[in-house]
Formats: C-alpha cells, sequence, structure tokens
C-alpha cells in the first residue's frame, strides 16, 4: 500500500511540476494592445468590461445605501482574503517545483507541500462560497434573484456558449 502511496505522490508531484513549468514559460499572447503605453493582453479589457457590467448589474439592483456599504465593505475584506491566499498557493507551488529539483528528494517535504496546496485551495473555494452566502444575507430575495440570473448571463457571455 505505501508502494502505490509514493508512486500516487510522486506522479501528483509531477503533473504539479509540469504543469508549473509549462506555466512559467509564458508564449506571446497574439493580438496585444498598446495600453498607456504599456503592453496589454486583450483579457484586460474584458476584466474593465466586467467590472462595468458589475457596476450596472449593482446599479440595477435599486440598492439601499445601508447595502451598498455592507456590500463594498465585504467585498473589500474578501478581495484581500483571495489575494493573499492565490499568493500563498503560488508560493507553495514554487517551493514544490524546487523541491522537485533538488539532487537530493525530500518525500516528506513534496507530500507536505502537496498537502499545504491542497489546503489552501479548499480554503479558496470556501471563500468563494463564503462571499455568495454573504451577498445573500445582505441583498433581499428579489435582488438576489437579479443578481443570480445576471451573474450566470455574465458568466455564460464570458465562455462564449450563445456561440
Amino acid at each position: 500500500m505505501k508502494k502505490y502511496l509514493l508512486i500516487f505522490l510522486a506522479v501528483s508531484a509531477l503533473a504539479v511540476f509540469s504543469a508549473a513549468a509549462f506555466a512559467a514559460e509564458e508564449p506571446p499572447v497574439p493580438g496585444k494592445m498598446k495600453m498607456m503605453g504599456r503592453e496589454a493582453a486583450p483579457g484586460m479589457m474584458q476584466g474593465r468590461q466586467r467590472t462595468e457590467a458589475r457596476k450596472n448589474m449593482m446599479e440595477g439592483l435599486d440598492l439601499s445605501e445601508d447595502q451598498k456599504e455592507k456590500l463594498k465593505n465585504f467585498r473589500l475584506e474578501h478581495r484581500k482574503q483571495i489575494i493573499k491566499l492565490k499568493s500563498d498557493i503560488e508560493i507553495k507551488e514554487i517551493d514544490l517545483r524546487d523541491e522537485m529539483l533538488n539532487k537530493e528528494v525530500n518525500r516528506g517535504r513534496i507530500k507536505n507541500l502537496i498537502d499545504d496546496i491542497t489546503k489552501l485551495k479548499g480554503e479558496l473555494e470556501r471563500l468563494k462560497v463564503e462571499q455568495i452566502l454573504k451577498t445573500r444575507e445582505i441583498l433581499t430575495g428579489e435582488q438576489f434573484n437579479k443578481f443570480r440570473d445576471n451573474h450566470l448571463n455574465e458568466q455564460a457571455s464570458s465562455m462564449n456558449l450563445d456561440e
């Protein structure tokens, strides 16, 4: 049983390492645009469009001043947590890649790093669900239904499902 577990861990670590190494090589992005004197990938503009769409959607919900303030404060705090978790994940992935490149492989450290990454990713998913639940608490039932419908439409259009 231990043999299979070690093989599984080695294959998993290799998969993570391969994906990380592949992601580290940044291929040129076709259609880069100049934005304020810098090159920018097309996705950056989509982010601004999403922000504008979110702003318009929130205006369409007819929020009270109290709701606006609660959502703003919650979103800011939530965003900080997400950024921290994502950076912690990235650091652990770098550590894992580094450990995989060492001459002397420390399987225990590799296992611990994989466990840490998995735990952090689970925490990230928990925070995403928490955001939805907290938003649901702040909005009325009707407002949340509009929010949900608009959010689903935004996701569908970003995935180009209507093509």
